[in-house]
């Protein structure tokens, strides 16, 4: 819960001249709003409901650092007025200054405004300080889990998850979303990845056919369904995501390649084809040594 603000007495006169800056900003008229807005900060001076519709002008017009002035400039005067720092904070946000954002954020009591700790845990994330943003998100979960799955947080804490190594943590998250959200990608493809690090690998094989199905020219999401479909030893469907990614890929990716090949190749015992591609790896890498020892069983089976 917010914080609850007395309302001041009412002031009919400073509601009207809202009221018509209002009715100019939202019909695109901003050089009305405007000559209105600067009348207003004189005779209005300190009240921010004028400094707000000031700052939404100047983002209209793209005129970004003249908000942020005029933020600056109210918040000199009014440091203690908190629904505004959050305001100024969610600006800096939208504005993707995550530092920035982060450190006003910081400011607030996190307990005292419902999705402080969420913007706060993204901010984190996007500026790679992981372990603030696992403690952001697991609390906003944990003040949140009587109204159910939140789908942003869900996503996000699997993602930090995965990225710090608890992959068994993310899975019971990701799958929920999975359940909610049968059609998105990026869900589908974090579920791919997520059961593969768990060594799940019927479960890995099941999602990235789906996956792949939602992302068919994604060159992530081919590489990912690549390495499941030879870790699966399923050389037949991997030579096929193979090819699609090599119809994408850019010439520095060749050798990568050729390691599918060969390893999807010697999965489908076809040992001669396996055989020719291991071998053009040493050629450029004489010391492989998963080549070698490759080549090694090929020489036992074939």
């Amino acid at each position: 819960m917010g914080i609850i603000r007395l309302k001041p007495a009412p002031n009919y006169k400073l509601d009207h001249q809202v009221k018509k800056i209002r009715a100019f900003l939202d019909s695109g008229d901003l050089l009305h709003a405007f000559q209105l807005l600067q009348g207003a900060q004189a005779e209005f001076s300190g009240e921010f409901r004028i400094t707000e519709l000031l700052i939404e002008c100047y983002i209209q017009q793209g005129k970004n650092r003249l908000a942020h002035e005029a933020y600056l400039q109210y918040l000199d005067a009014n440091p203690d007025d908190e629904w505004v720092v959050l305001a100024y904070g969610r600006f800096l946000f939208h504005q993707k200054k995550w530092n920035k954002a982060l450190k006003v954020f910081r400011s607030l009591e996190v307990s005292r405004y419902p999705n402080l700790a969420l913007l706060s845990g993204y901010c984190s994330f996007r500026s790679g300080n992981l372990k603030a943003a696992k403690r952001y998100f697991e609390y906003y979960i944990r003040r949140n889990e009587e109204k159910g799955i939140h789908s942003v947080s869900y996503y996000y804490l699997s993602l930090v998850y995965a990225k710090t190594g608890m992959h068994h943590e993310a899975v019971p998250l990701i799958e929920s979303l999975a359940d909610l959200f049968s059609d998105n990608p990026r869900v589908a493809r974090l579920l791919t990845y997520v059961y593969m690090k768990c060594d799940m690998t019927e479960h890995a094989l099941r999602s990235s056919v789906k996956a792949l199905a939602l992302l068919p020219e994604n060159k992530k999401m081919l590489a990912l369904a690549i390495t499941v479909m030879l870790h699966s030893k399923e050389g037949a469907t991997a030579l096929k995501a193979i090819e699609k990614y090599e119809a994408l890929a850019a010439p520095a990716e060749k050798r990568k390649i050729s390691f599918w090949k060969a390893d999807a190749y010697l999965y489908e015992k076809k040992y001669a084809y396996a055989r020719r591609k291991y071998l053009e790896i040493l050629d450029s890498d004489p010391e492989n040594s998963k080549a070698k020892h490759a080549l090694e069983i090929i020489a036992k089976k074939y």
